[in-house]
């Protein structure tokens, strides 16, 4: 059965609950059960009613409402499908966490903001449409949506948070957005699945630990007016054997592939921030000459120009 919210005139403080009763709730007048106050579904407010309902699979959240708040729907121990109206622009931090049978979110259309933890460790999350008009989401917002495989993050996004999508590991296929400039910290770190990634323009900064430990990726494409790669920001990728580095990039630090370093080629200009680094670090590195070599490198895959 489902969980239905709809707003009463006669006590605009609650909310309908329509299904069977669970007999601890036989006391509450008119099979109202659940409180809602000023248009969000408020901290905590299920999390009772919702451990009571052992048959409960599906929220339908209210038409009107726009705010999911802090933790208001953690811990749903058989919540499989959860709808939100187009009139929600809100997620607070851990609004879905831990919800251990979540596997299916219709997203309102209207979202703007996923804040902090929102999904984190819902292992049966498949996938997640974010639609276009999202503008942030949050630090560690999926992590450990272990199931999840796939993720277009739409050119409206400006901010992903740290650890975003950290332990995602059968994630296989992310779209960044346009409108990045920085990859955060652990953002898509242990995620074991990944093989190919496309940085897209505009991103000046992979920060540390961003894809450490992406056991299978083989292939990372860095854009033009990259500045900076820091710490540990690939390490242990140890299907890794060779990156492009483009003449923008100014620092990276010293440890950026943790012991699989020998084995890495990098690919960049001669005179280039990267082939001093190479040089220092004592790693393999192979020339190219013009802007048009560098297109065509991208563009046709692991073809690597050599002097």
């Amino acid at each position: 059965f489902s969980l239905y919210f709809s707003y009463n005139p006669n006590n605009p403080f609650l909310v309908k609950y329509t299904g069977p009763l669970h007999k601890n709730y036989s006391s509450y007048a008119d099979d109202y059960d659940v409180i809602y106050y000023d248009d969000k579904i408020c901290e905590d407010m299920l999390y009772d009613s919702l451990h009571r309902k052992k048959e409960l699979t599906e929220i339908v959240i209210k038409p009107g409402t726009e705010c999911i708040e802090c933790s208001a729907l953690c811990d749903t121990n058989t919540v499989k499908r959860i709808v939100l109206p187009d009139s929600v622009s809100v997620i607070k931090t851990g609004a879905f966490e831990r919800s251990g049978e979540l596997s299916f979110v219709k997203m309102s259309k209207n979202i703007k903001r996923i804040n902090d933890a929102a999904f984190r460790f819902c292992p049966k999350l498949e996938s997640i449409e974010l639609p276009e008009g999202l503008q942030h989401i949050g630090r560690q917002a999926f992590r450990k949506c272990t199931s999840l495989e796939s993720v277009k993050i739409p050119d409206s996004i400006s901010f992903l948070g740290s650890y975003a999508f950290h332990k995602c590991i059968n994630l296989k296929e992310v779209f960044l957005s346009k409108s990045l400039t920085v990859i955060n910290e652990g953002m898509f770190m242990d995620c074991h699945q990944l093989k190919d990634v496309v940085i897209p323009e505009g991103i000046k900064v992979i920060e540390k630990r961003a894809f450490a430990r992406c056991k299978n990726l083989e292939r990372i494409i860095l854009p033009p007016g990259l500045e900076r790669i820091e710490k540990d920001a690939f390490l242990e990728c140890n299907r890794l054997r060779h990156i492009d580095i483009p003449e923008s990039v100014k620092f990276i630090d010293s440890n950026i592939f943790g012991d699989h370093a020998p084995y890495v080629i990098i690919t960049g200009k001669p005179s280039s921030y990267a082939n001093s680094y190479a040089a220092q670090n004592q790693m393999a590195f192979s020339f190219y000459y013009s802007t048009e070599i560098y297109k065509t490198n991208l563009e046709r895959v692991g073809r690597r120009i050599k002097r």
